[in-house]
Order: structure tokens, then C-alpha cells, then sequence
């Protein structure tokens, strides 16, 4: 259990560099609703961990595993979307979710981003 309430799961720790504070991340990650376990996103996503991109379980459970590690976020709805989801959204207010990640690459620097 992480500080504010996070649960995490680590399957495997990974053996690459870390996912500390200002490093940037490559995360695949499925998205399921905690009482349904229903699957509502899936795919991968880029972020720096500490710039507050991303719901607040997210950065205090991925810090703890390094490069090539997966495992499985609990996050409670109060660090998830909270009380107000965004309007159209899936989830309910202060819902729980959980969240299957895996650490595809951890960086000093920022993913180039896709040509459109």
C-alpha cells in the first residue's frame, strides 16, 4: 500500500532503470472497473511521472517498479477521477479501479511523439 492509498501488486519488479520522480514512462495498461471487472480503456500511454498528467494512483503505484516490470494498480476512488468525473465519462463518482501496467520503457528524456 502506497501512502495515500494505492494498492499495488507487483508480478515483476523489472530490472531496468527506475520510475522515480521527473523520468518519463511508456506504460501499457488495462483499465477495468473494480466491481464489474469490465475492461473501459486499454492501450499505452506516455507520461513524466510528477507532472500531474495522469489520476494521482497512477504516479504514487508506477514509481515502484522499474524498466520491464508489470503488475496491477487498486486505486481508490478518491485517486482516481474522484467526485467528479469528467462529463460522458464511464466512471462513477469516487468509483475504485483497477489497473493492469506494464513498464515498457522508462527514460531521462520525453518519447518522440508519433508523425500524424
Amino acid at each position: 500500500r502506497t501512502g495515500y492509498g494505492t494498492f499495488v501488486e507487483i508480478q515483476q519488479q523489472g530490472t531496468g532503470p527506475a520510475a522515480a520522480e521527473k523520468k518519463y514512462v511508456l506504460v501499457k495498461y488495462t483499465g477495468k472497473h473494480v466491481t464489474t471487472d469490465s475492461v473501459f480503456d486499454s492501450g499505452s500511454y506516455p507520461l513524466q511521472i510528477g507532472s500531474r498528467g495522469v489520476i494521482r494512483g497512477w504516479e504514487e503505484g508506477l514509481v515502484l517498479f522499474n524498466e520491464g516490470g508489470k503488475g496491477r494498480l487498486f486505486i481508490p476512488g478518491f485517486l482516481a477521477y474522484g467526485k467528479n468525473p469528467r462529463p460522458g465519462s464511464p466512471f462513477k463518482p469516487f468509483e475504485a479501479l483497477k489497473f493492469d501496467v506494464e513498464l515498457l520503457k522508462v527514460s531521462d528524456t520525453a518519447f518522440a511523439q508519433p508523425a500524424q
